[in-house]
């Protein structure tokens, strides 16, 4: 089931051995190894779906049946991976969509705790022409500052698939010529999970290109606004969720309720009217009784107020695994009763 620390590794290539064909893929450096709890991996991805149209509320049901879909092919093991058994579960061509439903929220996480690029939109849902968005990249990643990346992530049962990682990078460098923005840099992902018996792990195999053109700081707000619309959504504030998906200030009475992590303040949102969770809580008891909070300086942006500071959590803070909550790098939290 998808419950508990997962482990899955990370590993940098060389861009020119992605690229250029016949030639071997190169390590970028050491292999590293991260934990993600199956919590945060589920938010993100009913997240990375529901943001394709924040203001579209009927892709939270897309998102409780690509979840329901998953949660019983996920192996009980530390590791990463399906099941053994998965292929008898399922048909094979659907569990290969599957797996492409989690790379972007694999990407989703790997932005915010490994790229510290903590607003994360869908590529295409900032597209005008619509003929775009087959050739678009998944993820734009945003700094609080303005520096964008754009990430195309694939996925696959294989241990690692050169030819997919070159299209990822590619995929992702095409999205210059999409749009007006400019990017700092370009990220080819693909994202292996393999099954219980195969001999290796699960792992992030990525690259990275620089942007060689004029790059300039893009106007963050929108990008921001339009972030915080999928959580809205997913937690089942409609309203808001379309205001600031529509670039406005959500004009939010201030919750009543008030917790600390750290020193620093979260609000407690109420849950009651969301969708999403109301349903997975019947076969998924890690959240029966879970809470969702904001941080107070990240609500008071939301809320249009100019003077408000977006202060977010440090990202070490982000990354440590406890048992009481879980933090995101941009200012939102799930606690454990």
């Amino acid at each position: 089931m998808l419950k508990g620390k997962k482990e899955i590794q990370i590993i940098e290539y060389v861009p020119d051995s992605v690229k250029k064909a016949g030639v071997r893929l190169t390590e970028a450096g050491d292999v590293q190894s991260v934990l993600f709890s199956a919590q945060k991996l589920i938010v993100a991805l009913a997240r990375t779906i529901i943001s394709m149209n924040p203001k579209d509320g009927e892709l939270v049901y897309q998102a409780i049946s690509s979840y329901s879909a998953l949660y019983p092919l996920i192996s009980d093991d530390q590791e990463f991976r399906f099941k053994a058994d998965v292929d008898f579960k399922i048909r094979d061509y659907i569990l290969s969509t599957r797996t492409g439903e989690l790379a972007p929220a694999i990407g989703y996480l790997f932005a915010q705790e490994q790229l510290n690029k903590p607003f994360v939109v869908d590529f295409a849902s900032l597209l005008t022409d619509e003929s775009a968005k087959g050739a678009a990249p998944d993820l734009i990643v945003s700094s609080p500052t303005g520096e964008w990346s754009f990430i195309e992530s694939k996925g696959s049962k294989d241990m690692r698939n050169k030819g997919k990682l070159r299209d990822a990078l590619c995929q992702s460098e095409n999205a210059a010529t999409l749009m007006d923005y400019t990017a700092q840099d370009f990220y080819g992902v693909f994202v292996s999970i393999p099954k219980a018996d195969a001999d290796y792990p699960a792992a992030i195999h990525y690259t990275c290109t620089l942007h060689e053109g004029e790059r300039s700081v893009n106007d963050n707000r929108p990008l921001i606004y339009k972030h915080y619309a999928s959580w809205f959504m997913l937690l089942g504030f409609q309203e808001i969720a379309e205001r600031l998906a529509n670039g406005e200030p959500m004009m939010m009475k201030k919750p009543k309720k008030k917790t600390a992590i750290k020193k620093q303040a979260y609000y407690v949102l109420d849950t009651k009217d969301s969708l999403f969770f109301k349903t997975i809580q019947g076969w998924d008891k890690q959240f029966k009784r879970a809470q969702f909070g904001i941080a107070e300086e990240v609500f008071a942006f939301l809320n249009g107020q100019e003077e408000a500071q977006l202060i977010l959590p440090p990202l070490q803070q982000v990354q440590k695994q406890g048992n009481k909550y879980d933090l995101f790098a941009d200012g939102t939290a799930i606690f454990y009763k």
